[in-house]
């Protein structure tokens, strides 16, 4: 454990020192060796276009840094774990994938839905977005619909933060960052003809609260929702503009939701998750 400690903190200041020389290609290959202690498998890692590949012998992943932590059975068993509480996706489903990320969840409602389905993957950064686009290509897909679009309460163009982690990226409050388009999921609904949604997951890091604005239509034709809210990174770390639960589960309320919570769970960001069903279809 002590030498593992020790080839890490080794590994890392390596890593920092070819990354800021840009020896992105000899940074890919020291990482590929590495992964060998740390996974007990070879992912081998390269550098291309701004985003490190990462090939697993069942699939490829892609992120804006290097991650040691993804595989596609940990993508299935992270999408069930956290947002399959209330409602599994199953065979012809359409499925809204909004904050999408790199293809996390994604990849298992993809699989969920089968052929007969459709996966709406929507994700806001540009950069995050591209990863997430190479993903579904090199994994094949192909019943997956993506968007490179912020879902908002009007159609504009917002600035999304650049987050060393892509998850935290958001369009709240963001003064810098990079220019993206925004929808309402309204017209995005409307411009893909699509009557019924079976389950909508949302995590966009606060901007839940413009996005449900542009909500009133979709809402009502959607059965089953799960979004993530982010109070506790208003407890934590003192951003009021996440403070959303309240926000959100009122929405729901209001269009005849039925909610279900999961505040017996030890983590945070699971008990600030609302997860609904539609009473209609009840």
């Amino acid at each position: 454990m002590v030498l593992k400690k020790k080839i890490g903190s080794i590994t890392n200041f390596v890593a920092e020192y070819l990354r800021k020389s840009n020896n992105q290609r000899l940074l890919g290959l020291i990482a590929t060796l590495y992964s060998i202690p740390i996974t007990k498998q070879i992912i081998r890692i390269q550098y291309d276009e701004n985003i490190w590949t990462h090939r697993h012998n069942d699939g490829v992943i892609f992120d804006r840094k290097i991650n040691y932590e993804h595989s596609l059975p940990k993508f299935e068993s992270m999408t069930i774990d956290t947002y399959e509480y209330l409602y599994k996706p199953k065979y012809g489903d359409v499925v809204f994938d909004i904050g999408a990320g790199i293809g996390t969840e994604t990849y298992h409602f993809s699989k969920a839905v089968g052929q007969k389905g459709k996966v709406i993957s929507i994700e806001a950064h540009p950069h995050t977005y591209l990863c997430l686009n190479k993903f579904c290509k090199h994994n094949k897909l192909t019943n997956v619909i993506l968007f490179n679009l912020a879902i908002s309460n009007n159609e504009t163009e917002v600035l999304i933060s650049n987050n060393e982690k892509h998850i935290s990226s958001t369009i709240i409050n963001t003064k810098k960052g990079r220019k993206v388009k925004s929808i309402t999921l309204d017209s995005l609904m409307k411009q893909l003809n699509i009557l019924n949604i079976e389950f909508l997951k949302m995590n966009i890091e606060g901007a839940e609260k413009k996005a449900i604005e542009g909500m009133s239509e979709s809402i009502k034709k959607t059965k089953f929702v799960c979004i993530s809210c982010h109070d506790h990174r208003a407890d934590l770390e003192g951003l009021e503009e996440m403070r959303t639960k309240e926000l959100v589960k009122n929405f729901l309320k209001k269009n005849n939701f039925k909610i279900i919570n999961r505040d017996s769970d030890n983590r945070a960001w699971i008990r600030d998750q609302i997860n609904g069903i539609n009473r209609k279809y009840l």
